[in-house]
């Protein structure tokens, strides 16, 4: 292809001397040698500007100019990078399928017009700090290093569809008063959206993450889609705000989901798959859903919104109606205090949900998890071990009325083998069957036991059994009250 050769000092003579009702186009051009605007004597443009399949091949810079008419670069190279520091575009600005091989800086420019980025490449650390939008569209760029949009501001629509950032991307402070879609996005490093605030709708449907991303302490005015997301790395939400309807529909935590702190004014529905931890401390909302997830994969394995390896913590959660069943959260509650104390009110608020929708047996479940869970930081030189040992080998806690009774066949057996060891028996021949009989007796006797003649140990036996007999009873009408 065969491209006409222009200095810089052409093109820049022509940016100054062009009149504002004059189009100024380069086609298939070449500009030699570095464009600084603002040391040419030039601060503004008042012409409409084309380049199009244009090649400046050294470093260009724009800083602090003022283009008056629409600018247009399409399928431009910047092989010594672009700088527009504190640059103002009143028009539209179009720099698409275009390519800057080194540092892009648009840092605190304003874009009055629609913004067109789309389809560009960035190849080495790109700046959009404190730069302000009108309307910008940056679907299908490539970020091949680090960018930066720190307290930028996005008046109107932001389009991110399908971009790719290679490295870092910081959006910290960032406010989005349009609607912002970053569907099918690629974040292949850290992404921190820290104390960014989306005042409209905002869409991270179909994205995916290789690395960290967080929104820390940041608002979602409008309702927020994060559906159908593998988050391989952590994601974190901490103390951000929801004020409308957000959806994780069908999306895999492999790593930390992180809700510390978060706040939801819309019902929180889930619906997602977690592998290592779910963290919702402090969090609050008016109801949190923990339902499997209905869709194709729920066909397969419906209770698959917990993996075997995942963990939840729940530990000062407020939510008005929590939605879930027992055995999505077996063995799942976690805490990060090696006491373990803090989660006794978890157990407790967990029960009182699943009872008062209704579920009885899950209720009875939870509560013997939380005293299996309070056994387990006990010391056994404690009588308050031995106490829930007690409970737990005979009725489950007062849970289970079938594990009572074959407590009491038990010791029923164990006592008359005993009395047949110790070479005791009531009546004449000393069976087998006359010492069950006798253990039977002893176990059900309600009043104080007699003392029949034999060895010492015998009354032993016949007092310890006596009131093994007296508690299961007490057990009995326990459990069976607790049932009603």
């Amino acid at each position: 292809q065969t491209y006409g050769l222009i200095s810089a000092t052409q093109l820049l003579d022509a940016l100054r001397q062009t009149p504002p009702d004059i189009l100024l186009e380069y086609r298939d051009t070449v500009f030699d040698g570095p464009i600084f605007a603002p040391t040419a004597d030039l601060d503004t443009v008042q012409a409409s500007l084309i380049f199009a399949n244009v090649i400046f091949l050294d470093e260009v810079s724009f800083n602090r100019i003022v283009f008056n008419r629409e600018t247009r670069f399409e399928n431009a190279q910047f092989r010594g990078g672009l700088s527009a520091l504190s640059a103002q575009f009143a028009g539209d600005l179009t720099l698409s399928q275009s390519t800057s091989r080194k540092h892009t800086s648009f840092k605190q420019t304003v874009f009055a017009g629609i913004a067109d980025f789309s389809k560009s490449q960035f190849k080495q650390t790109t700046s959009f700090i404190d730069a302000q939008f009108y309307s910008a569209d940056f679907s299908n760029v490539h970020f091949a290093a680090d960018t930066y949009f720190e307290r930028a501001t996005f008046g109107g629509k932001a389009d991110f569809r399908d971009a790719f950032f290679a490295g870092i991307a910081a959006l910290k402070q960032t406010r989005w008063h349009g609607a912002a879609t970053f569907a099918g996005a690629r974040f292949q490093q850290r992404t921190r959206f820290w104390q960014a605030h989306f005042a409209a709708a905002v869409d991270f449907d179909n994205a995916r993450t290789r690395d960290e991303i967080s929104f820390k302490q940041t608002i979602f005015s409008g309702p927020a889609t994060f559906r159908h997301i593998t988050f391989v790395h952590p994601a974190r939400f901490t103390r951000a705000v929801f004020h409308q309807s957000v959806s994780f529909a069908d999306s895999r935590f492999k790593k930390t989901a992180d809700f510390t702190g978060a706040r939801f004014a819309a019902d929180l529905d889930l619906n997602a798959y977690f592998k290592s931890a779910l963290d919702l401390r402090y969090s609050r909302g008016p109801s949190l859903d923990l339902l499997p997830p209905f869709g194709e994969r729920s066909a397969v394995n419906p209770d698959s919104t917990f993996t075997d390896t995942a963990r939840i913590y729940l530990q000062r959660a407020n939510f008005d109606h929590i939605l879930f069943r027992w055995v999505q959260l077996t063995g799942r509650l976690a805490s990060l205090d090696s006491t373990g104390q803090d989660l006794g009110p978890v157990y407790d608020r967990l029960r009182h949900h699943l009872a008062s929708e209704g579920y009885v047996a899950d209720a009875r479940a939870c509560f013997a998890a939380s005293m299996d869970h309070r056994l387990q930081y006990l010391d056994w030189s404690q009588v308050e071990w031995h106490g829930l040992q007690f409970l737990r080998l005979s009725t489950d806690y007062g849970t289970n009325i079938g594990r009572l009774g074959l407590f009491a066949s038990a010791c029923i057996l164990i006592f008359a083998l005993l009395y047949r060891v110790c070479g005791w028996s009531p009546g004449a021949g000393k069976s087998v069957a006359n010492c069950l009989y006798f253990s039977l007796l002893t176990f059900l006797r309600i009043a104080p036991p007699a003392w029949p003649d034999g060895p010492p140990i015998t009354r032993l036996l016949i007092a310890a059994q006596t009131l093994l007999g007296w508690l299961s009873f007490a057990l009995f009408l326990f459990t069976l009250l607790a049932a009603f």
